[in-house]
């Protein structure tokens, strides 16, 4: 769990982003449902950049490349999903 610029906490949970407000709400900003596409879970640590958009791994890629998806504090997913191979180096 993290909590961001705004005061609210964060954290990811079943594949999920939810969101705190200090006086114990939460909403669910975005859910990341398993297929064989998309990776099996979004349940890593999240980070929040200087952007304020919230970056987290997803967990259960395959072992060579990882997988990262974006979001920003409303829930709004941004597209393009990033992806870089550890084994070649690249990013």
């Amino acid at each position: 769990m993290i909590q961001g610029s705004d005061g609210n906490f964060y954290v990811t949970i079943g594949g999920g982003v939810l969101r705190f407000v200090p006086a114990g709400q939460f909403t669910v900003l975005t859910t990341f449902p398993p297929s064989n596409v998309d990776p099996t879970s979004a349940d890593g640590p999240l980070v929040q950049a200087s952007n304020g958009k919230l970056y987290g791994p997803f967990i259960g890629y395959s072992q060579d490349q990882a997988q990262f998806y974006e979001i920003d504090t409303s829930g709004k997913r941004i597209p393009g999903v990033s992806a870089y191979r550890h084994a070649l180096g690249e990013f």
